[in-house]
Order: C-alpha cells, then sequence, then structure tokens
C-alpha cells in the first residue's frame, strides 16, 4: 500500500472515517458529522463540495453511512427516518442572507414586552426611547430567533456590555436572561449564524438600569445636606467642647492662682515669722551680750576701783615716811603692783569671754590644731584675729612695739607659716 498524497489539500478539517467512489468516478467521504463529495472534473481534478451536504449532519446512522447513485445527477443518502434526495442540477443559493429579530424583551416590571424587527433593508427599529428599570426590578429574559426557513440548523452569540467580556460562543440557545445588574446603560447584541456559515447583520437593544434609591441624585443630595449638617454639628461640638475646656482651664488657672497665692502667703507668713524669730533672737543675744558687758564692765571697774583704793592707801602711807630709801622702796613696789593689775589674768579672762561671744570658739580652735602655744602668744593671735596692729597691741600689754614684733616673728614660727603668707589672714581663717 503506497501513500495517496494528491487529494489532501481537500482535506483540511482532518481525513474521512469512510470513502466511497461511484461510476462517475466522484469520491464520496464520510468525516465524523460531515459529508462531501469530490466531484470528478473534466480536466482530471477534483472539486470539493461541501455546503449541499450540511443539513445531514447528525441525520446519518455512524459508521454506517451508504450512498446510492442513481445517475449523475440523483444521488440519494440513507438516513435514520429514511433517505435523503440530492439533485445536482438543482441550483441553490447558499450564501443568501437572512434576518434576526428580538422576539421579547421584558423586564421584571413590564406589562408588555418589547419586539425588535429587522426590516426589508435590514435596518433595527429601536423605538422612541430607551427604556429604565428599577434597580429592584433588574431581572430579564429576551428572546430572539433568525428567519432562516432552509435545512440546517442556526446558531445564536449575544453580547452585554457592561456585564460580558466578549462575545457568548455559538450556540442553538434562543434566550438570555441577566438578574441583578449594577445600574446603567446597557447594550444587548445579539447576531446569527445558520449550518452554512452566513452571518446575520447583528440587531441591538439599548436599555437602562437606574440605581437604587440610596444612590440616586436625591439621595445624594439628601447625603450631602446630612454631611454638611453632620460637619456643622460636629464645629459646633468641637467649638463647645473648647469653650468648655477654656472655661475649666480658667477656673482650674483661678484655683491654682488661689492655692499659689495662699502658699505664697502661708510661706511670706512663715519666712516673716522666720525673720521675727530671728531678730528676736538676735536682739536676745544682743541684751545677753549688752548684760554681759555690763557685768563685765561692772566687775572692771570694781576691780579698779579696789585697785586704785589699795593704791591711794600705799600712796597715804608713803606721804608719812620720812626715809627717803623706803620712799623710793615703796614706790617701787606700788610700781610693780601697778605693772601687774595691767598685765592681770583677770583682765585677761574678762577679755576672753567678750572675744568668745564675738568670735565663737575661737581661743577653742586655736588651742586644738595649735595646744604648743603659751597663754601670751594665744593672746597676741587673739588681738590680731580682731584687727589690732602692733602698736595698739604694745600699749595694750604695757611692752615696746619691737618685742611685739618678736612675739610675732616667733608666732609664725610655731604656725609653721611660709615666707610671704600673711599672719593676720592665717588666724583670721581658723
Amino acid at each position: 500500500i503506497e501513500r495517496y498524497p494528491d487529494l489532501d489539500e481537500h482535506f483540511t478539517r482532518g481525513f474521512p472515517d469512510r470513502v466511497i467512489q461511484d461510476g462517475f468516478r466522484n469520491i464520496w467521504y464520510f468525516t465524523g458529522r460531515h459529508t462531501g463529495v469530490l466531484r470528478y472534473l473534466e480536466d482530471g481534478t477534483y472539486k470539493n463540495i461541501v455546503y449541499p451536504f450540511i443539513p445531514l449532519e447528525n441525520k446519518l446512522v455512524p459508521s454506517f453511512e451508504s450512498v446510492f447513485v442513481y445517475d449523475n445527477d440523483n444521488i440519494l443518502f440513507g438516513a435514520e427516518n429514511g433517505f435523503a434526495h440530492y439533485k445536482i442540477t438543482e441550483e441553490f443559493d447558499y450564501h443568501k442572507p437572512f434576518k434576526l429579530h428580538i422576539r421579547s424583551f421584558r423586564g421584571n416590571s413590564d406589562t408588555l414586552q418589547y419586539v425588535m424587527n429587522q426590516d426589508e433593508d435590514y435596518d433595527i427599529n429601536y423605538g422612541a426611547e430607551i427604556p429604565q428599570y428599577r434597580f429592584r426590578d433588574n431581572i430579564f429574559e429576551i428572546n430572539y430567533a433568525a428567519t432562516c426557513f432552509r435545512e440546517g440548523y442556526v446558531e445564536y452569540s449575544t453580547y452585554l456590555s457592561n456585564y460580558d467580556l466578549e462575545s457568548t460562543s455559538w450556540s442553538r440557545n434562543t434566550s438570555r436572561q441577566f438578574a441583578r445588574l449594577e445600574e446603567g446603560i446597557y447594550e444587548f447584541v445579539v447576531k446569527a449564524r445558520n449550518s452554512f456559515g452566513v452571518q446575520s447583520e447583528p440587531v441591538v437593544f439599548n436599555f437602562k438600569v437606574l440605581p437604587p434609591w440610596h444612590r440616586t441624585l436625591i439621595a445624594k443630595i439628601v447625603y450631602l445636606i446630612l454631611v454638611i449638617v453632620f460637619i456643622l454639628l460636629l464645629i459646633i461640638i468641637f467649638n463647645r467642647r473648647v469653650e468648655i475646656n477654656r472655661q475649666k482651664e480658667q477656673q482650674r488657672q483661678k484655683e491654682s492662682y488661689r492655692v499659689k497665692e495662699e502658699q505664697l502667703k502661708s510661706e511670706a507668713l512663715e519666712v516673716e515669722k522666720e525673720l521675727i524669730r530671728i531678730r528676736n533672737e538676735r536682739l536676745r543675744n544682743e541684751m545677753i551680750f549688752k548684760e554681759k558687758e555690763l557685768a563685765n564692765t561692772t566687775m572692771n571697774i570694781l576691780q579698779k576701783n579696789k585697785s586704785m583704793i589699795k593704791m591711794k592707801s600705799e600712796m597715804l602711807k608713803i606721804v608719812s615716811l620720812s626715809d627717803n630709801s623706803e620712799i623710793k622702796k615703796q614706790l617701787k613696789r606700788l610700781a610693780w603692783k601697778i605693772e601687774r593689775d595691767i598685765d592681770s589674768e583677770d583682765y585677761w579672762k574678762v577679755f576672753e569671754v567678750h572675744l568668745e561671744q564675738v568670735h565663737e570658739d575661737f581661743l577653742k580652735r586655736l588651742s586644738e590644731k595649735h595646744p604648743d602655744l603659751t597663754n601670751r602668744e594665744r593672746r597676741l593671735c587673739a588681738y590680731i584675729k580682731m584687727g589690732m596692729s602692733s602698736k595698739e597691741i604694745a600699749a595694750l600689754i604695757n611692752i615696746s612695739f619691737r618685742a611685739v614684733e618678736n612675739n610675732r616673728y616667733r608666732l609664725r614660727q610655731k604656725l609653721n607659716l611660709a615666707k610671704g603668707e600673711n599672719l593676720a589672714n592665717c588666724i583670721s581663717n581658723l
């Protein structure tokens, strides 16, 4: 068996399941649902004829297809319900156009249905205006049909704008339903195709679905008014709250000012009481000091008076003496007593009491820090502490200026002062 490729070009849709050649060299073939003939021409070629046999689709007995060529003009096919006659010389226009009609378009609230027919010139009658439907009535049923009365079938393809992404596939359904569409204007397009592949002009039907009541223009205006009223209420409430907060803040500030004022008054009163107490304490201390000073001065006067009385009695005794040597001896003795009274320890104790009252614990700190100082050196430190000069110290303790300077020099050595270091500053810092 050898391959015969000369007829392959006629079988673009697949090779046939069964092939029958008649006495006129015509080749009849059956491919699934399709039937055709390769008619032998005078020049020895073949012509593929398919259109006349399209009405036989799905009518022949599968795997038992039969064809009887009565003559070159009449052919019979065995069918499920009898036979089919094909006459070659009969002329037939397979590409003749046909019309498509919308038999009914009906919404849920329609009492009458819309009908749309193509006229002789294939113009479409759209009607006066686009029908409108409320959102709650948005359930639609559309029926359509084609006036194609030839043998074969008719298929339909539809498209609804704003709903379908593309046209539906070809099918023999003659109706379509829609429900719960969004608001907007829709365009329904339907077209038909017969078994010979001829397509009709599309029929277009427009309709409009109104928005639900809460998305209508009136509702939007109401929403806008409500929003404005709500904003105004918010502004009023906000301003009211601001005013209330401002008043509360003022009241809180007033209360704070009042508390602070009372606190300041209380603190001022406490400060004033403390100042009065300090002043009273100072006055009391001054009175005590004055009393002590008065007592010390009184004791000093009494001591001096006693000394003067003794001196007076001594001088009277001297006057009564007649021996010059004895007078000289008594005068020397009197001078010695005067000098002893000048440098008396009693006077130093009185001075020490006054010094401790003015400079508290000075002598005690001095003794603790420099325990090797003599009484005379401690007295010198006290006079320097009081800011007295060397001349004043010399007159006070009845010694010469040079002796005071020598005592200051020895005191610097005992206090371990460096050269150039001030003695008065060192003693004042104790």
